[in-house]
C-alpha cells in the first residue's frame, strides 16, 4: 500500500511538473519581435508637394542593402468584423473614398487593391473597431478586434535577410501580426510560430523623417496623407515570424488599440541566388537556378548569354539549363537570369549570376545544384 501510495504521487507530481512547462513553452513562444530601429531610408518614386499627393514606395535602404523587390497578397478577406461594424471601416486613395462599408459587395476587391498597391496613400483604415491589447498576448485569444486576413498563392518563401514593412497612418495604432504557412520541408498550412505586435507612438504629423524612439517600432517616414498624418513604417526581420525554409501562405492582422491601425504590410526580399558550379572539360553540363528560395510557379529567362559562348547553350523556362563547352575549354563560364514571380506578382523580378567553373584532371568532379547531374571526370 505505501508503495502504491507514493507511485500516485510520484505521477502527480510528474503531470503538475509537465502541465507547468507546457504552459511556460506556451508562453514563451508568444514574444515581442525585435523591430530594425538604425540605419534606415526610404526611396520614393514620386515628389508629394502635398497632402494630396501620392507617396509610392521605391524601396527600403538597411544599411547598404536596397530591398527593392516587394511580394503583395493574392486575396483579401474580412476574417472577424470589429465590434463598432461595417461602416467604420473605410479604403482610402489619396483624399478619396474607395469604399466607405466593409458590407458592400466591391469590399474585398478594393481591400485587395489597396494591399497590393506601393503607394502608401491607398490603403485601409478604419475609426475603432479594436481592443486595446497591445502586448498582451494572452488577451489576443479572447478579444473581439477586428481581423483582417492576406493569402499568398502560391505560397512566398522566407528566405534569408528578408524583411516585411508594415505602414501606419500617424504613426500612433497596433497592430497585432500573425504568419501562417508550409514549415520547411513541407505539409498542411500551421502557424510558424511567428506573431508580433507593432508597438505605436503618439500622434505624429507632417512630413517628419526619423528612426522610433524607445518602445515605439514605427519609423516616421517623411511622408504624409491626406489628413497631413505621417506615413509611420515599422521594419521586421521576416526570419523573426516566418523562419527561413517556410513558406508563407497567410498573414492576420488583428487591431489592438481601439482605434484601429490604417495601413498596409508588405514583403521584401531576393528570391534569385548566385550560384557557383563546376564542370568537367569537354563534358555537357546539366545544372538549373531554380531552388527553395523561389516561389512554385515561377518562371526564369536568360539575361545574359553565357561568355563564352561555347558550343551550345539551352535554357527552359523552368529555370534548368544545358551548356556544352568549345572542346578543351577551361575557365569560368557566366551568365545572368531572371526569375519573374507569378501572379499577381507577375512584374516582381529578381536577377542573378551563374557561374561555371569547367576543370581538368582525375579531382574534377561535376555539381550543378538541384539539376541531379552525375558525377563525371574529365582529362
Amino acid at each position: 500500500m505505501r508503495l502504491n501510495f507514493f507511485c500516485r504521487l510520484n505521477l502527480e507530481l510528474f503531470f503538475t511538473i509537465a502541465l507547468f512547462f507546457s504552459f511556460t513553452i506556451s508562453a514563451l513562444s508568444q514574444s515581442q519581435a525585435n523591430s530594425i530601429r538604425t540605419d534606415v531610408t526610404f526611396q520614393w518614386l514620386d515628389v508629394q508637394a502635398n497632402n494630396n499627393q501620392p507617396a509610392t514606395l521605391e524601396s527600403i535602404t538597411i544599411g547598404t542593402e536596397v530591398y527593392d523587390i516587394m511580394a503583395v497578397p493574392s486575396a483579401y478577406e474580412l476574417t472577424r468584423l470589429g465590434p463598432d461594424g461595417h461602416g467604420r471601416n473605410e479604403i482610402r486613395h489619396g483624399n478619396v473614398i474607395i469604399n466607405n462599408n466593409s458590407s458592400n459587395v466591391d469590399w474585398n476587391d478594393d481591400a485587395l487593391k489597396s494591399f497590393q498597391d506601393r503607394d502608401l496613400t491607398h490603403y485601409f483604415t478604419s475609426n475603432h473597431n479594436g481592443d486595446d491589447i497591445c502586448t498582451d498576448f494572452a488577451a489576443v485569444a479572447t478579444t473581439d478586434s477586428q481581423i483582417q486576413t492576406l493569402r499568398y498563392s502560391p505560397g512566398i518563401p522566407s528566405n534569408e535577410g528578408g524583411i516585411i514593412a508594415i505602414t501606419e497612418r500617424n504613426s500612433n495604432n497596433c497592430f497585432y501580426i500573425s504568419f501562417y504557412g508550409e514549415p520547411s520541408g513541407g505539409g498542411p498550412e500551421v502557424f510558424l510560430g511567428g506573431d508580433t505586435f507593432v508597438l505605436p507612438n503618439t500622434t505624429q504629423s507632417g512630413p517628419l523623417f526619423n528612426a522610433p524612439p524607445v518602445g515605439v517600432d514605427y519609423w516616421n517616414s517623411g511622408r504624409v496623407v491626406h489628413n497631413n498624418g505621417t506615413i509611420g513604417i515599422a521594419i521586421f526581420t521576416l526570419e523573426d515570424l516566418a523562419p527561413v525554409g517556410s513558406v508563407i501562405t497567410r498573414v492576420d492582422f488583428t487591431a489592438s488599440s481601439n482605434d484601429h491601425g490604417d495601413g498596409k504590410m508588405l514583403i521584401l526580399q531576393r528570391y534569385a541566388s548566385s550560384k557557383n558550379e563546376e564542370g568537367c572539360r569537354n563534358d555537357t553540363f546539366n545544372g538549373t537556378v531554380k531552388d527553395s528560395s523561389s516561389p512554385a510557379g515561377s518562371t526564369f529567362t536568360v539575361i545574359s548569354p553565357p561568355d563564352p559562348a561555347g558550343e551550345s547553350f539551352t535554357f527552359s523556362s523552368n529555370g534548368d539549363y544545358t551548356y556544352t563547352p568549345s572542346p578543351g575549354f577551361i575557365g569560368d563560364v557566366v551568365f545572368e537570369y531572371e526569375i519573374c514571380l507569378p501572379a499577381p506578382n507577375d512584374t516582381t523580378c529578381d536577377r542573378e549570376v551563374v557561374t561555371i567553373n569547367f576543370q581538368t584532371g582525375a579531382a574534377c568532379v561535376c555539381s550543378s545544384g538541384n539539376a541531379n547531374a552525375p558525377p563525371m571526370l574529365g582529362n
